[in-house]
């Protein structure tokens, strides 16, 4: 029962940090949102930073896992390059970045997690680059660190608030842009 208690807390407090940031929701309103006393949902969480961290850290573990089922299959690193930057994409569509700059304003220890999280993700698309290269299906002149590095700010720059506000197009059609852009820009043509 106490792991119910807990995960629903977390649900709860995904949903409305995702649509509120973390800053504008308190305590009492996740409780209250799970009809639930104030006192029992401190059994649980004794703080809001503890809350964001574990809420970060579930959202993390989603795409971290199906991250780890990408780098074991046996696909060629193109098709892994392309399922691991639908990931990224998907993070990026999941987590509201108000939740983000919230988080990053906030509460700097689970900033800091996060910020690791993401340096592995970086670290894994340069490995796929490189893997690439080495079968001859990524261009040899593409520095594997700086083509992750400036691809990752750029969706970062692109999901961001004021973003995509003076386009008419949806996030996921700029994203799925971009994947295409960067992929045919990397690869030796075939």
């Amino acid at each position: 029962m106490e792991d119910k208690n807990r995960d629903r807390i977390i649900e709860a407090a995904v949903k409305l940090f995702n649509y509120r940031g973390y800053k504008s929701v308190t305590m009492r309103e996740i409780a209250k949102e799970l009809g639930m006393s104030s006192k029992t949902f401190y059994n649980y969480f004794s703080s809001k930073e503890e809350i964001a961290e574990e809420v970060l850290l579930t959202l993390s573990r989603n795409i971290y896992d199906r991250i780890d089922d990408v780098k074991n299959s046996d696909t060629d690193p193109i098709s892994k390059l392309k399922e691991l930057l639908n990931l990224i994409k998907m993070e990026l569509i999941l987590i509201n970045p108000l939740l983000i700059r919230d988080i990053s304003l906030y509460v700097p220890k689970t900033r800091d997690k996060m910020l690791a999280e993401r340096e592995k993700t970086t670290l894994i698309l340069q490995d796929f680059i490189r893997q690439g290269q080495n079968m001859g299906l990524i261009k040899k002149n593409i520095d594997p660190k700086m083509a992750a590095y400036t691809y990752i700010d750029i969706f970062r720059t692109i999901v961001k608030p004021n973003g995509l506000r003076s386009y008419n197009y949806s996030i996921d059609q700029v994203l799925d842009f971009l994947i295409e852009l960067f992929l045919n820009g990397i690869c030796e043509k075939q």
